[in-house]
């Protein structure tokens, strides 16, 4: 197993712990070894439930940066950029989702609630 998952794993029971600061920390020694969309949306998530909300859209940015064709991450990111104002960019985002997977009903409730505003 190498150095960059076996500190993920590490992250990961932490996170599941809710010991979010010690998550980050194996989080980003994770990232250190090798950069992988994955950890960041768990740092994402972390820095979200320790209400850091610039490194959470931060971390949600740069997951969607190296992979924008998870639909998890690409909502996650849609739904931030939205909630910063960002609406010409969510709605880009969530159309993407929704050309490859029509039937993610909360990128389309999101879209819709965007249209209709």
């Amino acid at each position: 197993m190498d150095d960059s998952y076996h500190y993920y794993l590490f992250g990961m029971r932490c996170l599941a712990s809710k010991e979010f600061k010690m998550a980050i920390h194996y989080f980003e020694q994770s990232l250190e070894l090798d950069q992988h969309f994955k950890t960041y949306e768990r740092l994402y998530e972390c820095y979200k439930s320790l209400g850091n909300h610039s490194l959470a859209r931060e971390n949600i940015r740069l997951a969607y940066e190296h992979n924008n064709r998870n639909d998890k991450v690409a909502f996650a990111y849609a739904t931030e950029l939205h909630n910063y104002g960002l609406i010409d960019e969510a709605s880009k985002v969530l159309e993407a989702i929704l050309m490859r997977n029509s039937t993610f009903k909360k990128a389309r409730e999101l879209l819709n609630k965007i249209k209709t505003t």
